[in-house]
């Protein structure tokens, strides 16, 4: 999974760690264009992946108003242009797979904290493109006090990432 690191430097020594782990850097302050550069440039480099079943985990699918918080939305759509919406678009899909990998590797490992950063990264994520069910789910297990209960919990997030990304497929072919 790529990432584009966002840092308050720009030396070249900072520079050069940070791209030893990750994929891309943006200097801040940033633009919304360069930051979307970075993003193309990064997802530019990378192989074709496969898509993810829109079924597993879901049974009916949820309507696109619960899924997503239209007004977020509008304001995201106001701004970008339609390749920058697609490109923020699947990056979400792609960033929602990788967080919760990550977090079901930290509840099998008894990781709590680590499940827990992965799920408030993931909030963060989704909510800046208004994916509220993913934001809600994840808040959930960012709240945990153990990992008890996380099983459900963990199900009710994979199912809302599916869904989530089964309604961003359907918006990306909707936009040609």
């Amino acid at each position: 999974m790529p990432i584009v690191a966002l840092t308050s430097q720009g030396t070249a020594h900072e520079c050069a760690a940070i791209l030893t782990v990750m994929n891309h850097y943006v200097v801040k302050p940033f633009t919304a264009r360069s930051l979307m550069l970075a993003i193309a440039e990064t997802l530019a480099k990378l192989p074709a992946h496969g898509a993810v079943d829109a079924t597993a985990s879901v049974s009916a699918a949820q309507p696109e108003e619960k899924l997503f918080d239209e007004a977020q939305l509008r304001v995201v759509r106001d701004y970008l242009s339609d390749m920058e919406l697609r490109t923020l678009l699947e990056c979400l899909s792609a960033t929602m797979t990788l967080k919760l990998g990550e977090i079901r590797l930290a509840c099998q490992k008894g990781d709590l904290d680590g499940a827990r950063k992965s799920a408030h990264r993931l909030k963060g994520d989704a909510a800046n493109l208004g994916a509220r069910e993913v934001m809600s789910r994840a808040a959930q297990i960012n709240a945990l006090t153990s990992l008890d209960h996380s099983g459900s919990a963990l199900d009710m997030l994979a199912g809302a990432v599916v869904a989530t990304e089964a309604a961003i497929r359907r918006m990306l072919n909707s936009t040609g």
